[in-house]
């Protein structure tokens, strides 16, 4: 009975790392650029750190639950815990409240809850740490299988930007039309600019504002040199856009400009996000959420030399 009762603690922590594991995938948009918004590395990196991470903790919740290498298990989750209350408390400290993605979007957890959520599991673990059951030879086998089924299942369930970019393309915008809605104030005949077209209820267009976010965060890029362009969804538009902000760009205010509904969609053909380049009055370049590469903005903001995108 005793045997019985830990190793049911033990599958319950099993089932936690699981369903945690599964969220994250089903909200994997969101939490990709969670991983990346972090500046610890690149954009096509932290797409694919985070389907690792994915990977990762759905295996160690299998390892749980077919009590495999049952001791050494318990210390690679007692080290995950510890790493990720430390950076739970670290959150804290900074005053962050918002999701810590522990559970995706699925489930909205703040750093404080994750962390009291972390002191539980932490629990759970001593109570089921000392080794029970015997046999590790065939759970080889199973454990094997089951990470290589993981690795294909995450990666083919959402395959990561980088491997799928060179077959999307952006619809081209109008470009004549494109000169002539933008004000005179915030296009640019001489030098670059990056103008982001974008819906404020559009799920994508919040994506591609973070990832831009992402970027210019980063790599201490001038955002004086971006310029969103709203279509114009609301009659207060000066409230959905700051609201915009506050979501999607961590509270930074990017010079902006609104444009009807009718015209916006005569410039995108209904499109959008839609981020275009203008060097000296000319569009070079035109790109959508997944085509548009953090070394393309990178290097156009900095002056590089670039191919034009078309």
């Amino acid at each position: 009975m005793k045997w019985n009762w830990r190793y049911g603690v033990a599958c319950a922590l099993g089932m936690i790392f699981i369903v945690s594991a599964i969220f994250k995938l089903i909200s994997i948009d969101e939490f990709e650029l969670y991983v990346f918004a972090f500046g610890l590395m690149g954009f096509d990196t932290a797409t694919i750190a985070a389907r690792c991470l994915i990977v990762g903790e759905a295996l160690l919740g299998f390892c749980f639950m077919v009590n495999y290498r049952h001791r050494l298990v318990c210390w690679i989750c007692a080290v995950v815990l510890g790493l990720f209350s430390g950076f739970l408390i670290w959150r804290l400290a900074l005053g962050d409240t918002a999701n810590c993605h522990c559970f995706g979007d699925v489930l909205d957890m703040s750093p404080g809850e994750s962390l009291l959520k972390n002191i539980l599991l932490g629990i759970g673990l001593g109570v089921t740490w000392r080794p029970f059951g015997t046999g590790t030879g065939i759970k080889f086998l199973y454990v094997l299988l089951v990470a290589l089924v993981l690795c294909i299942g995450v990666f083919v369930y959402s395959l990561p930007d980088v491997m799928v970019r060179r077959h999307y393309k952006s619809e081209g915008i109008e470009k004549e039309y494109f000169k002539k809605t933008i004000s005179e104030e915030l296009y640019c005949e001489k030098g670059r600019k990056v103008f982001c077209l974008y819906g404020t209820s559009c799920q994508y267009c919040g994506r591609c504002a973070k990832k831009i976010e992402g970027v210019v965060a980063r790599h201490a890029l001038d955002d004086k040199d971006i310029v969103c362009v709203f279509m114009e969804t609301s009659s207060d538009m000066a409230m959905s856009v700051n609201d915009f902000f506050r979501e999607h760009t961590a509270g930074r205010v990017y010079a902006y400009q609104t444009v009807p509904v009718i015209d916006f969609l005569n410039m995108t053909k209904g499109v959008m996000p839609i981020v275009v380049l203008v060097e000296d009055g000319e569009v070079v370049g035109e790109y959508n959420y997944i085509t548009l590469k953090e070394s393309t903005l990178i290097d156009f903001l900095l002056g590089k030399s670039m191919e034009r995108a078309w």
